[in-house]
């Protein structure tokens, strides 16, 4: 309302023009949400988990292949055929693990080398009497005393080798229970393998303690906490 008294009139000059706010609003586009850590580490590991599974694929094509390719070629019509035939085998398979499997590695870890070249025979389909001969040449390049210990028919027997193997680099629980809980990703290895390495770690302390059921498992976590919050003799005091 304006008044005759000028001192009392509303100051329009300081009054917002209205509308233009709104209109700038209007014409800003909304800031785009920023992906948090956890998002990009879920966008990281999916990628990697496809990756693996289309390395998985190209690798069964080419087993696929090689099952084509052997069983196209012509028989041998001698009577050796067989005994030719294995080693043809044996060479085939000894080529084919010798570029997948990793080299024998240090003591903490042959246990899961040996779950990675079962399983890697087992992709490849290798006959299981020749895992043992395919096998021999790459644990005895670094451990000497296979070779010794073992008698030459021994040699080609797989579970012969690997329990001798176990045997002798044998580690202990506590052993498997620190690599499990101290493991980190390497770089040189996906959230898979990670996954895979620590499954191993857990399985193998699993192992060592004897455990059986689900509920051992249960009584070994809770004695292992125990331990862990049990004071020391010096605390007690």
């Amino acid at each position: 309302m304006i008044t005759r008294f000028a001192h009392l009139n509303p100051d329009k000059r300081g009054e917002p023009i209205m509308g233009n706010e709104d209109e700038g609003a209007e014409g800003r586009s909304p800031p785009e949400p920023v992906a948090s850590e956890a998002e990009m580490q879920m966008k990281k590991l999916e990628t990697e988990l496809k990756i693996e599974q289309e390395r998985r694929l190209v690798l069964e094509r080419q087993i696929e292949l090689e099952r084509l390719k052997r069983s196209s070629e012509p028989g041998v019509s001698s009577g050796d055929s067989g005994g030719q035939d294995t080693r043809s085998e044996l060479r085939h398979f000894s080529k084919l693990v010798s570029g997948v499997v990793p080299k024998f590695p240090s003591e903490a870890e042959v246990p899961i080398w040996f779950e990675s070249v079962e399983n890697t025979l087992e992709a490849y389909a290798a006959p299981r009497e020749l895992w043992g001969k395919i096998v021999f040449p790459l644990i005895a390049e670094k451990v000497p005393f296979v070779s010794t210990r073992l008698t030459p028919p021994q040699h080609s027997e797989y579970e012969v080798l690997k329990k001798t193997v176990l045997e002798e680099l044998k580690l202990s629980a506590g052993e498997y229970q620190r690599r499990f809980l101290g493991a980190r990703k390497r770089a040189s290895e996906g959230w898979r393998q990670f996954a895979t390495r620590l499954q191993s770690y857990l399985h193998f302390y699993l192992e060592a303690r004897n455990v059986k059921s689900f509920e051992e498992v249960i009584e070994l976590l809770v004695a292992d906490q125990l331990k862990i919050t049990w004071p020391s003799p010096r605390c007690a005091t």
